[in-house]
């Protein structure tokens, strides 16, 4: 994940020098202008995507792909999914390597706990930040 959010700092970078105009908040990700605004997120940014992302991506998709024997391909493929399916063009590829990771998470422990909580963890952490301003 630290690579994941040093990579999309990186890309923000270069945009930004190339004189593109970049908001300081990506597509679809929060704008956390209170504490109100904060408390509202947690629920779906935290819980609520997490867990649904991950059954889907790493316990479907990925799960299904790797009983048939596509092990590789499930992680690419589900990865470039999990990246493209945030509609945030700048932050694809950072969000596919997030992929990958969650996706070597899920098939070294054969659990979607440890899937779940590292990207609920990642989630809460962004959302924190955010508040914080940075």
């Amino acid at each position: 994940f630290a690579f994941s959010a040093l990579s999309l700092d990186f890309i923000m970078q270069i945009l930004h020098s190339a004189g593109a105009d970049i908001s300081s908040t990506a597509v679809g990700e929060p704008s956390v202008f209170s504490l109100h605004d904060y408390l509202m997120f947690i629920p779906s940014y935290v819980i609520i995507a997490p867990v649904s992302e991950e059954l889907f991506f790493r316990g479907y998709a990925l799960g299904g792909l790797s009983k048939r024997g596509y092990v590789n391909i499930g992680v690419v493929f589900t990865s470039i999914l999990f990246g493209a399916i945030h509609l945030n063009p700048i932050a694809f590829f950072s969000l596919t390597m997030a992929g990958v990771m969650l996706a070597g998470v899920y098939l070294r422990t054969g659990s979607l706990v440890a899937p779940i909580v590292a990207h609920a963890t990642n989630n809460f952490l962004s959302l924190t930040l955010a508040f914080f301003g940075y």
